[in-house]
């Protein structure tokens, strides 16, 4: 079970690289030629989560749960808040909180077990360069700080819609878009490992749903997936959903002050 537990939470952390990293070249293609950005945000609310690829079915226990937070002043600044099942093998477990900042630093609190710190310290303070040693897969979340992309309402071309649905209580139109593999390898320069990692995930198409209120900002992404051979015996297609909301809203995200800090 250790190994099986490892594997679908590095899945779930990869998958959110995956998703963010593919949906700027994704934005590209939605686009039309000439279009303008209508406004930006400086502040929104953001949900990551596995769902199951039919209604009604069940994820593995590894996969149920959510990431949780809000990026704040145009991407420089993000909170992430982890709610999912402790997993074995030196993987972090829930109630970690994070604030990552653009090119670093990481901060991190532990909720769960806060009198691990010297008494006074909330906070460890750890270099981008360690964050892979100290949170595997959550190097990938930095990519958030600089899509400045999630923060633009978009003009979408008409002929990607395929449908309609309320996100959170408000009115969305769907739009649908998919990229190769050697496409999106070209445009974010990925390795030929990287491209095999990616299609043991995506396929040989990345696929993506983007759903727009009545602005053009971006109230859900999706890009179904499937689990790699050893993230265990659940076989079924996922999807891994982003959803963004409260947009300018009354948040903020702040650095802690150095009392509270514990550097590694």
């Amino acid at each position: 079970m250790a190994g099986r537990g490892v594997a679908a939470f590095r899945v779930f952390v990869a998958a959110c690289g995956l998703l963010v990293t593919f949906g700027c070249s994704a934005f590209e293609n939605f686009e039309r030629e000439g279009s303008e950005t209508v406004r930006s945000a400086e502040r929104v609310r953001f949900s990551m989560s596995f769902q199951p690829a039919q209604p009604g079915e069940e994820l593995p226990r590894e996969l149920v749960g959510s990431f949780e937070g809000e990026i704040v002043e145009g991407g420089d600044r993000a909170r992430l808040s982890m709610d999912i099942p402790s997993v074995p093998g030196g993987i972090l477990g829930p109630d970690i909180e994070f604030i990552l900042l653009e090119g670093g630093p990481v901060y991190i609190r532990p909720i769960a077990d806060p009198e691990s710190l010297p008494e006074g310290k909330t906070w460890v303070l750890v270099e981008l360069s360690q964050l892979p040693q100290v949170a595997p897969g959550m190097e990938h979340f930095i990519t958030f700080l600089t899509n400045d992309r999630f923060f633009q309402t978009k003009d979408l071309d008409e002929d990607d819609q395929v449908g309609t649905e309320v996100v959170r209580d408000v009115e969305t139109t769907i739009y649908s878009s998919s990229l190769e593999v050697e496409e999106v390898a070209e445009v974010v320069g990925l390795s030929e490992q990287q491209v095999a990692d990616m299609r043991s995930v995506v396929g040989d198409d990345a696929r993506f749903k983007f759903w727009l209120d009545d602005e053009g900002f971006i109230r859900r992404m999706e890009m179904p997936t499937s689990l790699p051979p050893d993230s265990g015996d659940f076989e079924d297609p996922v999807v891994f959903r982003i959803e963004l909301y409260d947009y300018d809203g009354d948040f903020d995200v702040s650095i802690p002050p150095e009392s509270e800090v514990m550097k590694e």
